[in-house]
């Protein structure tokens, strides 16, 4: 409600109609050079008898996974850290 209001204040027109026959998996193709997908997993460590839990980053285009860090207490501000590199 409050974009369409800015959108008319500012004289925006509405956007074009989209294609119909472009489907979700042309999309992601199309996308996928910009896309990045991130999530945790976690390694029971039997030497250590611990978990590790580890952050990891993949690049939909080339499937190339980075790992980001791990650690044993995940906490917000671990897993909200900028990582030195990409």
């Amino acid at each position: 409600m409050i974009v369409r209001r800015v959108l008319k204040r500012l004289r925006i027109p509405p956007a074009p109609l989209r294609d119909s026959d472009t489907s979700e998996r042309q999309f992601l193709r199309t996308q996928a050079a910009a896309m990045l997908a991130c999530d945790f997993f976690h390694v029971n460590c039997a030497v250590a008898l611990k978990r590790i839990y580890v952050f990891f980053v993949l690049e939909v285009a080339t499937r190339y996974i980075h790992i980001l860090g791990t650690t044993t207490h995940p906490d917000g501000p671990w897993t909200t850290h900028k990582p030195e590199t990409l």
